[in-house]
């Protein structure tokens, strides 16, 4: 009522009776596949956050923190890099989840390096339209043999960009 003079709009999502249901089945499955992904959760680095990338011994060249979706996130620029530590269960085996936003177009192809060793090539040009995304990647057993942490590193492809990277998880498999 103290708004006077102002445009403001709210926007509502509508559904019919069956949509509803559809979402709602949609909802609670997520709401399941994240309570099963934090049970399995080793270590979790919510990039772009001060305290968590000390945490994490984040370093990095022509990297940048940014926000979207009111959530932080960490981008490389051609010619950069990204790395940290992560905890790991030795000699458990164990995957690298990174969650990304879909819909990013251009040229964003990198390689993920886990103890200096390639373990992927991804490239996250539109892999999905406007939502949070999670890609899972094994860690081949003797990178993590005997050791309680490992050093990720993220590198973008010649004339790429790396990320945007909103967090990265160690799970146990």
């Amino acid at each position: 009522y103290k708004a006077y003079n102002c445009h403001y709009t709210v926007y509502w999502d509508l559904y019919s009776e069956a949509g509803w249901a559809a979402h709602q089945k949609e909802y609670e499955a997520e709401q399941a596949r994240e309570k099963e992904l934090e049970a399995k959760t080793i270590d979790l680095f919510r990039i772009g956050e001060m305290q968590p990338e000390r945490n994490h011994h984040f370093d990095g060249k022509l990297s940048h923190p940014g926000e979207l979706k009111r959530r932080k996130f960490r981008e490389v620029d051609r010619g950069g890099w990204m790395s940290f530590k992560m905890k790991v269960n030795k000699d458990q085996p164990t995957a690298l989840v990174i969650e990304y936003w879909g819909g990013f177009s251009g040229s964003k192809t990198f390689d993920i390096l886990v103890e200096n060793k390639v373990i992927a090539t991804e490239n996250i040009s539109k892999i999905a339209q406007s939502k949070f995304v999670y890609s899972s990647y094994k860690i081949p057993k003797e990178l993590i043999t005997g050791k309680e942490s490992i050093t990720i590193k993220i590198v973008p492809q010649k004339g790429h960009r790396a990320g945007p990277v909103f967090s990265v998880r160690t799970i146990k498999i």
